[in-house]
């Protein structure tokens, strides 16, 4: 696990100091070796956080000519049988037991179909002299991280948004396109970033730049959408599949942990992590002063204590979330503002305090399992089967519709396509319908808002709208305000997070299972739960779902009434995003509604990521950037 970054030049070979500056900025994704690669119009750094091979693996890695160079993030699961299969035929490795170097003959038998063989979660380039072509690729879900920029002199890529920001080559003007979105989603939807020229390599994807035309592209090597249909039995077929994928991802030569909770997802992991791995797995857990009914501390201890594992118990105050504020934002890296952040970061924090290098967390279910209401929600509004009680009876959800559902049905079946999901949810909706009270209007110009965002377009709504719901769910919630931001946190602290529900196989036996044979109808979870019975017992599972969720407006209300006065002069009233009306009520919460606190902590967030900037002062709006 670490942090890469690279330079390409077109006319002249890449300055030192630029490289460097790049290097300094990921030291915390690799503490323990910092190298460096230059020659001809290419410039690579790598920083490591050693996990596998500790002693033996620094990289780069090369091919036997010095004519392929690579650098990479992440984890190769499967690495041990492929180092086997070309040991065996010949090739003679440098490291000792390197996951990663495998990455090189593969390349060397199989171009960029190497990408195929991979399984693990990773990020990396590898510059090909003899094509003068250089390949950044990412994994199949996205785990790990790669933002690049490109101009008619230089590419630029990192595996941070911040790293790439500090760089003197890189134009970091603003777009309000993309700071509308932030506000919409809550944070940034790749391939997009709040900068106009600065992307994100999307996930399952792979980039190919090359030196004698200068110019690059991009193209999808997978997606979950076209996983062949499952026609076996669902529980066993979820049961193996989760197992395979738990088995496969526990290699590790450093200690291990896992943040738990009562719930069903991270009970699976400790249950089945303590089952295929004979290393010790410090578990834990985070709870709050005064708020019984989210804290699950109680019944993460016994379950570890069942399985004979190290408890850490950590709580978190309205004091502890006013003093990590800021490092809570600089440890994001990217902009989001979704509030459990503080809750990560306190248990990475902890971790980091006990020697644990790598933490396993259940990102991943609720997304593919409906475990979450508002999903099953969105899939009965869009095939306006809302008002039918029959359909989703066991949780009474249509008994009690919503203001906000039944205010977002208006016009939706009047020969309009778009499917509609996350504009179905509250904060959205208040958004939608008091944006003028909250931003400026040459924000709201520039950004195109109100007006339908082409994430959520999809055309004409195919015949299986569950399908469609879950494409969507997976492709930006999971991947911005799950999978990216605990990529994140854990970094900040240099911790490799695992995430074994986001396994690629795994997630292709629930898509696959799907098609086969709609489950949205179900309660939430029974497939899985089904699945897992004999592992987790009935006492677990049928505990009802609270959710990671903290005291919010207890928060929110501490937050802005501690830092509130960051708007003053901030970068947001300057550039007009925020109303100034807005900001000073900002600063008063307790007189705000439950939603104007929403919004005005997503501007708090987004101000305190501006001033988190190194060059933020350097940073300017794009005056051209109109989407309508």
């Amino acid at each position: 696990m670490c942090g890469i970054s690279g330079i390409v030049s077109r006319h002249k070979q890449p300055a030192l100091e630029d490289l460097l500056e790049l290097q300094r900025s990921l030291a915390h994704r690799g503490p323990d070796a910092s190298t460096h690669y230059c020659k001809g119009p290419v410039a690579l750094s790598h920083n490591r956080l050693s996990i596998i091979d500790i002693d033996t693996a620094n990289q780069p890695f090369f091919g036997k000519d010095k004519s392929l160079c690579l650098i990479a993030n992440g984890e190769i699961y499967n690495f041990s049988g492929i180092r086997a299969h070309y040991q065996k035929n010949g090739y003679s490795f440098t490291s000792k037991n390197s996951d990663c170097e495998v990455i090189v003959p593969l390349y060397l038998e199989y171009g960029i179909d190497c990408l195929e063989q991979l399984r693990g979660m990773f990020a990396f380039s590898l510059w090909d002299a003899e094509r003068q072509k250089l390949i950044l690729a990412r994994d199949r879900m996205g785990e790990k991280p790669l933002y690049f920029y490109f101009s008619q002199d230089n590419f630029v890529f990192s595996s941070e948004l911040r790293s790439i920001a500090s760089s003197r080559l890189v134009d970091t003007s603003v777009s309000y396109r993309q700071i509308s979105r932030y506000f919409r989603y809550k944070y940034v939807p790749e391939p997009h970033t709040p900068f106009e020229h600065v992307q994100k390599l999307p996930a399952g994807s792979y980039l190919e730049l090359d030196i004698a035309t200068w110019s690059y592209e991009i193209k999808q090597y997978w997606s979950p959408w076209d996983a062949k249909p499952v026609t076996g039995n669902p529980t066993e077929e979820i049961r193996h599949s989760l197992e395979d994928a738990i088995k496969t991802c526990i290699v590790s030569d450093v200690p291990m942990g896992l943040s738990l909770s009562g719930g069903i997802d991270s009970s699976i992991l400790a249950c089945m992590l303590t089952e295929y791995s004979s290393k010790p797995l410090q578990i834990f857990s985070v709870g709050y002063p005064d708020a019984p009914e989210v804290d699950e501390r109680a019944q993460a201890k016994q379950l570890a204590d069942r399985l004979s594992q190290p408890f850490h118990d950590i709580e978190i105050t309205n004091e502890y979330v006013v003093e990590t504020f800021e490092d809570l934002i600089f440890s994001r890296n990217d902009p989001i503002s979704d509030i459990s952040g503080f809750s990560y970061l306190a248990i990475m924090r902890k971790a980091h305090e006990h020697g644990v290098k790598v933490m396993f967390q259940g990102h991943g279910l609720d997304e593919l399992c409906w475990g979450y209401p508002w999903i099953q929600d969105a899939v009965l509004i869009n095939e306006g089967k809302w008002h039918d009680r029959r359909i989703g009876g066991f949780r009474g959800a249509r008994k009690r519709m919503t203001a906000q559902f039944r205010g977002a049905l208006a016009g939706i079946f009047n020969n309009d396509k778009r499917l509609k999901m996350f504009d179905l949810q509250a904060p959205v909706e208040f958004l939608d319908q008091n944006f003028t009270k909250c931003f400026g209007t040459q924000f709201l110009e520039k950004a195109g808002w109100p007006g339908r965002d082409p994430i959520e377009e999809y055309g004409e709504r195919s015949k299986r709208v569950d399908l469609d719901v879950t494409r969507l769910i997976v492709e930006h919630y999971l991947a911005e305000n799950g999978i990216a931001q605990g990529d994140r946190i854990s970094m900040a602290s240099s911790i490799e997070m695992r995430l074994p529900f986001v396994d690629y196989k795994l997630v292709e036996t629930f898509i696959g299972l799907r098609k086969h044979a709609r489950d949205d109808q179900l309660p939430p979870k029974h497939l899985l739960k089904e699945s897992v019975r004999d592992h987790l017992g009935d006492e677990i599972l049928n505990r009802p779902k609270r959710g990671f969720e903290p005291p919010v407006h207890a928060w929110y209300n501490a937050l802005l009434n501690a830092h509130g006065e960051i708007f003053e002069n901030g970068h947001l009233e300057n550039h007009q995003i925020v109303r100034r009306e807005f900001v000073d009520k900002a600063r008063k919460p307790e007189s705000m509604s439950r939603r104007e606190r929403e919004v005005a902590w997503a501007a708090l967030n987004l101000e305190m990521w501006f001033r988190s900037l190194d060059r933020s002062s350097q940073a300017v709006v794009s005056e051209d950037q109109v989407v309508a």
